[in-house]
């Protein structure tokens, strides 16, 4: 193996960017890399779920419990692991990794990749201008979008460094034979007779799950069998119960928490939404379009260069109820419709959005990376 990558991932739930890191640790020893996962996160919380996802992977995982926000003896331990297990590449992936890897590692190039500078509110813009400081340290940054690529760009972050790679996604996985869609649907509570609409994300405002409770109550007289699943956890929880009560829908959407088994649910659903108001590249957006699922998605981030408008989806302008639940009303009043759109949006996953090619991406990024330090160290 040309060399050893340990990635970075402070890790709560299973969400896109532990997808990520997934699909390239599980891809990148084809390219001759050696994938390590370590996973810093706070004491007290429960182990992530990447953990245990890695290992049942065979992946070398590795749990590192944080005292605090920045616990100096996980710089420490970090320092250690890169140097005792002779680690070639360190490629962290969030602003938290990314400042550990900037204070704990010297003489080890540092990949970042920017999955989403997410600025809602007065904290996270300051952990972003943090990470905008640490990532000056780095190698190389990738940008999971041309949105992203523009803004770090713009921000004055050094051109050189930055790359853009798109997400990927196994499509085999979501391809692959899956229980029948009334199983999928039992798992899930529901009858076979209903149209299903699914929504996969953290329950958090930028997510736009309201819109969706909105487009639903539009149409809750013309599509009377219709629900709306919504899986995931996070602070809105409490609002969003409260507001399907008031807008009378609420025995037509049903909150089913976090689930491990996506690819399994996703036959379940007729249609899929993502009316973010803020995105990179979503990786439930390509899961689901792999699984054949046609998505209506708000026109954000990179969202419109995988979408082929009209074709293997639609996009909406973002927080447009009544774009949406137009949107909504063409795909589910025509069977034909929705399934041509399932099936193109499976095809240019599969052509365009695959994780062995995002992979491939990635080791290039190293084996450069690697080949300048050499020339430094020769130097």
């Amino acid at each position: 193996m040309p060399g050893k990558v340990l990635h970075l991932r402070c890790s709560g739930g299973f969400l896109g960017a532990e997808s990520v890191v997934m699909e390239l640790a599980c891809h990148s020893p084809e390219f001759g890399y050696e994938p390590i996962i370590c996973v810093p996160y706070d004491v007290g919380d429960p182990v992530p779920d990447l953990v245990s996802v890695s290992k049942e992977a065979g992946i070398r995982t590795i749990p590192l419990p944080c005292r605090s926000r920045l616990d100096l003896s996980v710089l420490k331990q970090l320092a250690h692991l890169v140097r005792d297990d002779g680690v070639d590449i360190v490629h962290a992936h969030g602003y938290r990794e990314d400042i550990h890897a900037a204070l704990a590692i010297v003489g080890t190039p540092l990949v970042a990749t920017n999955h989403l500078w997410k600025r809602s509110n007065r904290t996270l813009r300051l952990y972003a201008w943090l990470d905008r400081q640490a990532l000056r340290r780095f190698d190389r940054i990738v940008a999971v979008s041309r949105p992203i690529l523009e803004e770090m760009n713009t921000l004055g972050l050094p051109a050189h460094k930055l790359v853009h790679i798109a997400n990927g996604v196994d499509a085999d996985r979501f391809a692959a034979p899956t229980p029948e869609r009334e199983a999928s649907r039992t798992r899930l509570g529901l009858g076979p007779e209903s149209q299903i609409i699914g929504m996969v994300s953290s329950l958090t405002a930028e997510k736009g799950h309201r819109f969706a409770l909105e487009a639903l109550a539009r149409l809750r007289e013309r599509f009377a069998r219709t629900r709306l699943v919504v899986v995931g956890d996070g602070p809105e929880l409490p609002a969003l119960q409260a507001l399907a009560e008031d807008l009378g829908i609420a025995d037509r959407v049903h909150f089913a928490g976090r689930r491990d088994d996506i690819p399994a649910l996703l036959p379940a659903l007729d249609l899929f939404l993502l009316p973010s108001l803020t995105e990179g590249l979503p990786m439930a957006m390509l899961e689901a379009m792999a699984a054949g699922i046609p998505v209506i998605a708000s026109r954000v981030g990179d969202v419109g260069s995988v979408i082929e408008e009209g074709r293997s989806g639609i996009t909406v302008p973002p927080g447009d109820v009544a774009a949406l639940s137009a949107a909504m009303e063409a795909l589910l009043a025509s069977p034909q419709t929705l399934r041509n759109t399932g099936n193109a949006g499976r095809a240019r996953v599969r052509e365009g959005f695959s994780s062995a090619a995002m992979a491939q991406s990635y080791c290039e990024l190293y084996d450069g990376c690697l080949r300048e330090g050499r020339r430094v160290e020769e130097a």
